[in-house]
């Protein structure tokens, strides 16, 4: 059966930190709850290895990005201007791990 989404993320580049870079969900079931799934296995995996928070990095035009990590209980924590090579501003949310 073909995966419906995966999530990527790096741990150590940030003290006490996971860096989520990449939620990616297969179009045809968006909106499903999929995507949450994948967050909240992350935060778990996070407080499992002692990390204090995540960090999610996010494309500044990718408003439904946004508002997902918004939703997730994510807040804006900084950008980064010169982040990507399309030249897009990169936005940072971050959420303490329970």
């Amino acid at each position: 059966e073909e995966p419906v989404g995966y999530l990527r993320m790096i741990e150590g580049r940030a003290p006490g930190a996971i860096w989520i870079q990449d939620v990616v969900v297969r179009p045809d079931v968006r909106r499903q709850g999929i995507g949450s799934v994948l967050m909240i296995a992350a935060n778990e995996w996070a407080s499992r290895h002692q990390n204090k928070r995540t960090i999610i990095e996010l494309q500044s035009k990718n408003h439904p990005a946004v508002k997902f990590a918004q939703r997730l209980g994510y807040e804006f924590c900084g950008y980064n201007d010169h982040y990507y090579e399309n030249q897009d501003i990169a936005f940072f949310y971050s959420r303490y791990v329970r």
